[in-house]
């Protein structure tokens, strides 16, 4: 086109100059407009090359910024779910868990009477539920008050379900389920006929934490008056101080009474003409895991601090005493039948008990552990107190045995006695004793033994000693047994440190150098005593064996 347009410019310059203008104005004219035209689409073409060469520019469309995955900022761990306060009427469950930063767990306990149900559905509007509480980054507690149990809730159970939620992200539930004996508040809120003798689950265990329920048990739940609890299951939830005030004897009680380790302190049973005097007047069931401390009792006949009768049935239905510690106590009987922890015991267990007591006897029988044993093993005791007494036997561990098993016993304890019949661990005795020992000083005018004052027939002695020390002793008096009968009695190596002044019995080999009696398996030939149950020291500082694993004093 540019071409064209050079063509048409020549074209009018020659008809203009070399022409005359006149003559050819029309072809002037046709010129003008071949000219116009061609640069009108010279123009244009070279817009459009212009465009074509221009450099391009980047559009980017805005779009919607789309919303992240969430991602779970550390879930939820359940830790554990710990049941906490419970009474007749509440209880509060705390929860611990690990896991969550942003404090957005949120919890609720859901709770039912059902007592047959495993967990609460919280789609049922029958169930009432409490909001947790987060009390910090890693604990929830919530707690349910003002139940009207047992009337709305059946076995005084309750049943909950837990459920917790994450809601940092993607939400997490856990559910967790159990259920919780509700305890019978004792004295004004509950008649003792109300308590329930068990659910689906079992026998209920019933908590007792205080002096009050401690009497509203001796008092109306199993008493004379009353035995409607003296077969259930109780269990100690913390001490109890009783700071001298005087209580009754729980009654002839069958059932079970674990104490936990806890202790019942400064209690005082005041019945000096009365017999079955104790913390319980009898026990036929399981007393264990006890500690009675600064305890005053006086009673006629069968006298304990712990109970005055053990009394099971059968060899495989005993009365178990379990895990009892006595001490800064005392006890005073005028009659027949005493012991630091039980009066009279027959067909009955003891294990594990130590009695540091001091022990006032004016009549028969009266022993450290136990005033007189039948059908019974004491095992793993010891007596470190002291008993004075007139008339009867008098032992370090059991007064009068018959058919007895004693093993693994000692006393440090000092007796005396008006009358005689003395021994530093029994003051007469049947049975079978082993693996013990006495260190007591022996006061009495006859049939009095560092080890068993008379060893009657049928009895077996072996791998014991004694160490104490006899005085005033005018017949029968041995180091280590003063009076022996002649038929069916074994005595097998067994040794004593001392000679009674006056009628020295001879029983027993002497043995005059202290120290061997401190490790006895090594310097007393023939002895090889458990050393999972005693433990032995030599050497500067060293004492008599001790038993190992017994209850904290």
């Amino acid at each position: 086109m540019l071409t064209l347009f050079i063509f048409s410019l020549y074209h009018l310059l020659r008809y203009t100059v070399l022409m005359k203008f006149n003559i050819h104005r029309t072809k002037i004219i046709l010129i003008l407009a071949m000219m116009a035209a061609s640069l009108v689409f010279t123009t244009a073409c070279s817009s459009k090359v212009s465009l074509a060469n221009k450099p391009k520019v980047l559009r980017i469309l805005a779009t919607p910024t789309p919303t992240p995955t969430p991602t779970p900022i550390n879930p939820i761990t359940l830790l554990s779910i710990e049941n906490e306060s419970i009474t007749k009427t509440g209880f509060a469950v705390l929860i611990n868990f690990s896991g969550d930063e942003n404090d957005n767990v949120v919890a609720h306990l859901y709770f039912c009477n059902d007592s047959f149900i495993t967990d609460c559905n919280p789609t049922e509007a029958s169930n009432t539920f409490v909001a947790m509480t987060k009390s910090d980054s890693s604990t929830l507690s919530g707690t349910v008050a003002d139940l009207t149990a047992p009337t709305a809730y059946p076995a005084n159970r309750i049943n909950y379900t837990v459920i917790i939620t994450d809601t940092d992200g993607v939400i997490t539930n856990i559910e967790q389920s159990g259920f919780i004996n509700l305890e019978a508040i004792l004295g004004d809120e509950i008649s003792w006929d109300e308590a329930p003798e068990g659910d689906a689950t079992g026998p209920i265990v019933y908590n007792i934490g205080t002096r009050e329920q401690l009497i509203s048990l001796a008092t109306d739940g199993c008493s004379s008056a009353s035995s409607v609890a003296c077969d259930k299951n109780f269990a100690l939830s913390s001490d109890v101080d009783f700071s001298g005030t005087e209580t009754a004897p729980i009654g002839s009680f069958s059932g079970s009474f674990n104490g936990n380790g806890h202790t019942i302190a400064n209690f005082t049973i005041n019945k000096p003409t009365e017999q079955l005097v104790g913390l319980f007047s009898e026990i036929s069931g399981t007393v264990e895991n006890l500690h009675l401390d600064g305890a005053n009792v006086s009673g006629e006949s069968f006298v304990g601090i712990l109970a005055g009768n053990a009394i099971g049935t059968s060899a495989s239905s005993s009365a178990i005493i379990r895990s009892i510690v006595v001490t800064n106590s005392e006890l005073n009987a005028t009659g027949l039948y005493s012991g630091g922890v039980v009066g009279l015991a027959e067909y009955a267990i003891f294990e594990n008990i130590i009695c540091l007591a001091e022990i006032y006897a004016h009549s028969s029988s009266s022993g450290g552990i136990v005033g007189v044993a039948v059908n019974t093993s004491v095992e793993k005791s010891y007596f470190g107190g002291s008993i004075q007494g007139e008339g009867g036997y008098f032992g370090g561990i059991v007064g009068n045995a018959f058919n007895t098993i004693i093993k693994n016993c000692y006393s440090h304890a000092n007796l005396s006695s008006s009358d005689g019949l003395v021994g530093g661990l029994v003051g007469q005795f049947n049975g079978t004793l082993s693996n013990s020992y006495s260190t007591g000083n022996i006061t009495a005018p006859l049939y009095a033994g560092g080890l068993v004052g008379w060893m009657y027939s049928g009895t077996t002695i072996l791998d014991s000693f004694s160490t104490g020390t006899i005085s005033t002793c005018l017949s029968n008096c041995g180091g280590l047994v003063g009076y022996k009968s002649t038929t069916l009695t074994t005595i097998t190596t067994s040794y004593r440190y001392t000679s009674a002044p006056v009628a020295e019995s001879g029983i027993g080999t002497l043995n005059n150098n202290l120290d061997y009696y401190y490790d006895p398996n090594t310097f007393l030939t023939g002895f090889a005593w458990d050393t999972a149950v005693w433990e032995f020291t030599t050497g500067t500082g060293a004492t008599f064996p001790e038993l190992k694993n017994m209850p904290i004093q």
